[in-house]
């Protein structure tokens, strides 16, 4: 039986395609702050709750409340599905990549998009701007 009160009371408040019931084990979790700060938990589901459409063991669950907690108002803002935990991590280190960039951007300057990088190439001065024949 999983013991992890938060995630307990977010699939018991905002109903999901499996239940804690069908959870084998947490394999990592971001504890969150009602009000502020999801939380995020990688789940292993148990093979004989697994679906013949979605074979995928892996869950990735996020989620919050406000801080009255998960029975008053609270939400699910993503939920995804693996087929092993490789898969997170990919998917991590791509989070990671973009957030680096980011904080890298407020201190050195913001990065050209793909869009202003061909503006420049091809000689087109702002989005306005049209190229003629």
């Amino acid at each position: 039986m999983i013991d992890d009160y938060d995630l307990e009371q977010c699939l018991e408040n905002n109903p999901q395609a499996f239940t804690i019931q069908d959870v084998e084990e947490i394999l990592a979790v971001y504890e969150g702050v009602n009000d502020e700060e999801n939380w995020i938990w990688v789940l292993r589901r148990k093979a004989e709750a697994l679906p013949h459409h979605n074979s995928a063991s892996i869950i990735w669950l996020e989620a919050g409340c406000d801080y009255t907690g998960w029975d008053c108002h609270s939400w699910v803002t993503e939920i995804s599905y693996y087929h092993k935990p490789s898969n997170i991590e990919d998917r991590l280190h791509n989070v990671l990549t973009s957030r680096l960039s980011l904080l890298s951007q407020l201190s050195k300057g913001k990065a050209e998009t793909w869009r202003e990088k061909m503006d420049k190439e091809f000689g087109i001065n702002s989005s306005q701007d049209t190229i003629k024949d």
